[in-house]
């Protein structure tokens, strides 16, 4: 491996890890945390666009017919069943896809708004409202 520079940069999918032993840890060993926004995962992380998303889309569809046919009830068994019928042509469709075989890295860079840069595709999915606090002594501040 390669280094070039002085830190490194850590991300993380959450921000549980951030406590001040853990910030005192990254900050003597050069480690720069960057935690994901909340519930986007399934925008900005690689295998999550272009391979468990199908997964999950396909395992859906699956569930969804067996409901139709009264089926109201997956136990443990059930569920492997599904999972090991549903696999495979989940990551055949990703690796292969229709027209593109072997290209599924592409197609995850692009749905994350990575190559070609296009941030806007991620931000507009992830719903984020900026919030301003008023100052202290305000007129807007006061309880009455």
């Amino acid at each position: 491996m390669r280094t070039i520079g002085t830190h490194r940069l850590l991300i993380l999918g959450h921000g549980s890890h951030a406590t001040a032993a853990f910030d005192h840890f990254c900050t003597k060993n050069h480690i720069i945390p960057l935690s994901l926004p909340p519930h986007s995962s399934h925008l900005l992380q690689l295998p999550d666009v272009s391979c468990f998303g199908p997964l999950k889309h396909l395992y859906g569809q699956r569930v969804q017919t067996a409901m139709q046919l009264e089926i109201n009830h997956i136990n443990k068994v059930d569920f492997l069943a599904a999972y090991q019928q549903t696999r495979p042509q989940a990551f055949s469709l990703v690796a292969f896809g229709p027209g593109r075989v072997g290209k599924w890295a592409p197609y995850g860079f692009a749905a994350a708004g990575l190559v070609p840069y296009k941030p806007e595709n991620v931000l507009y999915e992830l719903h984020i409202q900026v919030k301003t606090s008023t100052p202290l002594g305000s007129p807007h501040s006061r309880v009455i």
